[in-house]
């Protein structure tokens, strides 16, 4: 038979009165934030202009139920401290993200929930630059937030360090292309042919993509980008908003 003291007692019944009005709350804003069986939601980048706090205010405000959280508004100058241009930035960024208590991205799940908005994916851009260590902290960072899915507008040659990393934790990572074509980046439908094809790493166009429906989401001036190759279809991630 389980036995547990009084204090895990009350500590279990009490999360447990706290976390149903809060999963109540998140189901109907994000069913108020769904039309036609679309959910409508946004990125953070689009109240960079804010803090988080601020931003979570005004999608609530809007009535914006999905969400995908921009990391600029959890790597702030504040937070990281140090250097604030140059190497020496970078480097405060990368000891940063190394070191940061996984607390941190908690708190910041809680933020939504009490908000009742969805956090649906976390947008963390792998570049070459980062180390093997950055790549695997940002998936435990986006355990944390309990999202299943990371964005990122990455170089077409991190892909493969992030694939084996991406299905040890089992979470989804979409590459989405720019307007600026450019050697190593998402931009043309060859550059979604060359990354990894697993079932965890996959290039699309958008974190709006859809399982079977190649959709032009990010246009840029070149008509051909908003095509993925036909090949990957049916390995587009599917975070499960739209982005505004």
């Amino acid at each position: 038979m389980l036995s547990m003291t009084r204090r895990e007692w009350h500590t279990l019944v009490g999360g447990s009165l706290i976390a149903a009005p809060l999963a109540r709350m998140t189901d109907l804003s994000a069913r108020a934030s769904t039309i036609a069986g679309v959910g409508i939601g946004a990125q953070t980048y689009s109240f960079r202009d804010r803090p988080l706090d601020d931003a979570i205010a005004a999608m609530k405000q809007v009535g914006i139920g999905y969400c995908e959280l921009w990391s600029d508004h959890v790597e702030t100058k504040e937070a990281i401290g140090g250097p604030t241009e140059g190497a020496g930035r970078r480097e405060a960024q990368r000891v940063w993200r190394l070191k940061v208590p996984l607390d941190v991205f908690h708190e910041v799940r809680s933020k939504f929930d009490r908000a009742g908005i969805v956090l649906t994916a976390y947008n963390l851009s792998f570049k070459d630059d980062f180390s093997n260590e950055e790549i695997e902290r940002g998936f435990e960072m986006a355990r944390a937030l309990g999202v299943p899915v990371i964005t990122a507008s990455g170089n077409v040659t991190t892909a493969a360090r992030v694939d084996p990393v991406a299905q040890r934790y089992g979470i989804k990572v979409g590459f989405h292309n720019h307007s600026d074509i450019k050697p190593n980046e998402f931009a043309t439908p060859d550059d979604f042919a060359e990354p990894p094809r697993s079932n965890r790493v996959v290039a699309h166009q958008g974190p709006e993509a859809q399982p079977g429906r190649q959709r032009a989401v990010r246009r840029g001036r070149h008509a051909d980008q908003g095509r993925a190759p036909a090949s990957a279809g049916s390995q587009m991630a599917d975070p499960g908003e739209h982005r505004i």
